[in-house]
């Protein structure tokens, strides 16, 4: 990958791949396995911090300088920046490269998509389906399942509910 006035930067660098048929697959099937979960572990951790969410939205811009970062956050103190980063660059968010006297900081992608593959994409086919169906029986169109009448409806039971007026609160208890 190539950032403008930057060092060609390879993002799967030290990502442990498993190579289905590789020699000695299955003993070393166990340590990949431990190293993904310790790998995914990192970026969950990483992305925990809502101040290190934010160092990754700004490098989403193009890679800047650590003392770049450190101005954009004055409620933070250059240590504490310093200290986000380690941890971004442990979980391979973000990739460090010194130029001269100045420490570049690209944003790395790849871990975000490997995540996105692993977690989100295997559960957002079953939560679209459940707010379509939801959605269906809701608005009553097609598909959508035919409740009773006396299903919907509580029983008369002479207990008083609340009634909201046009600013949302309680106006006053009628009996129902």
């Amino acid at each position: 990958m190539m950032f403008p006035d930057g060092p060609a930067i390879n993002p799967f660098e030290g990502l442990l791949l498993a190579r289905p048929g590789a020699a000695g697959a299955e003993a070393s099937g166990r340590s990949t396995v431990r190293a993904e979960r310790q790998r995914v572990d990192r970026v969950f951790k990483a992305l925990a911090s809502e101040c290190r969410r934010q160092i990754l939205d700004e490098l989403r811009t193009g890679p800047k300088a650590t003392g770049e970062l450190v101005l954009r956050f004055p409620e933070l103190s250059r240590f504490a920046v310093m200290q986000h980063l380690g941890v971004l660059i442990k979980a391979q968010l973000v990739v460090a490269k010194r130029s001269g006297r100045t420490k570049q900081n690209y944003l790395n992608p790849v871990p975000l998509q490997l995540v996105y593959e692993r977690w989100v994409s295997r559960y957002e086919g079953l939560w679209a389906g459940s707010l379509t169906d939801l959605a269906r029986r809701v608005e009553g169109g097609p598909g959508a399942a035919v409740v009773p009448a006396e299903a919907t409806q509580p029983e008369s039971s002479g207990i008083a509910r609340p009634v909201t007026g046009s600013r949302g609160g309680p106006k006053r208890r009628v009996p129902k």
